[in-house]
C-alpha cells in the first residue's frame, strides 16, 4: 500500500496534491489542484506494478472505467502515466 500521507502537497504532473480522499490497496484518491488552470479535480494515483500483465490489466480497467458515465459519477477527464 503506498504512503498516501507523504505525497501531500507534491505536484504530480501539474497536479498538486491537496487533500486524501480515500485509500485502497493498489492506490489513493486525492483532492488536487490542476495548477495550469486551478481548477479542483480529484486524482486517483496508484504506483507502477512491476508484473506486465497485472499492469496492463489494471490500466484496461482504467480505460473501462473513463468509458462509464452515469449522472451520479464525476467523469474521467483523463488519464495518464507519469514517471514523477
Amino acid at each position: 500500500m503506498i504512503n498516501a500521507k507523504s505525497l501531500l502537497n507534491q505536484k504530480i504532473g501539474p497536479y498538486l496534491l491537496e487533500r486524501i480522499l480515500g485509500l485502497s490497496p493498489i492506490g489513493a484518491t486525492f483532492n488536487a489542484e490542476d495548477t495550469r488552470s486551478g481548477a479542483k479535480v480529484a486524482l486517483r494515483y496508484r504506483e507502477r506494478h512491476e508484473n506486465p500483465e497485472l499492469q496492463r490489466r489494471l490500466l484496461a480497467a482504467d480505460q473501462q472505467s473513463a468509458a462509464f458515465s452515469h449522472p451520479l459519477r464525476l467523469p474521467v477527464l483523463a488519464f495518464q502515466e507519469t514517471s514523477d
